[in-house]
């Protein structure tokens, strides 16, 4: 049995264009530019300035499985829906999506490595070192 949309790309589009993102029915690739996360994020009120935005970003693009690329398309990319799901993940759990936020850091500093490019090993070595810390250090008093 096929279930219909719960919200029209029409509506998405309408929102999309009125918060100033792209056109979320049309991502092709699973990566959403910080300054749009930072948009839902701040949409999404007080209690979401509390998570830290590339953990939000990271989120976002996540939760796009449960959006037009997964098997159930509950949100249909809706930029508000996806970025409630999200934030619930991380007031529940600040680190929910920090396994991939710390595989994309390792990929890059291999690549780095590859490449012979030291500052870059620097700036990842420093990142990955900041992704082992506790939620409670990498982002202050935030979840307390």
């Amino acid at each position: 049995m096929l279930m219909p949309a719960l919200v029209s790309t029409e509506e998405v589009r309408r929102l999309c264009q009125l918060m100033g993102l792209s056109d979320w029915t049309r991502l092709e690739v699973d990566d959403i530019p910080l300054d749009e996360a930072e948009i839902i994020r701040q949409a999404l009120g007080p209690i979401a300035r509390r998570v830290d935005p590339e953990d939000f970003r990271c989120g976002l693009v996540k939760e796009l499985l449960h959006g037009r690329k997964g098997a159930f398309n509950l949100t249909n990319n809706h930029p508000l829906l996806t970025g409630m799901l999200a934030l619930n993940h991380l007031l529940e759990e600040a680190d929910y999506y920090q396994d991939e936020r710390i595989r994309a850091v390792q990929t890059s500093l291999s690549l780095a490595i590859q490449a012979g490019d030291g500052a870059r090993i620097g700036q990842l070595y420093h990142e990955l070192v900041n992704l082992y810390r506790p939620a409670g250090d990498r982002r202050g008093a935030a979840f307390e």
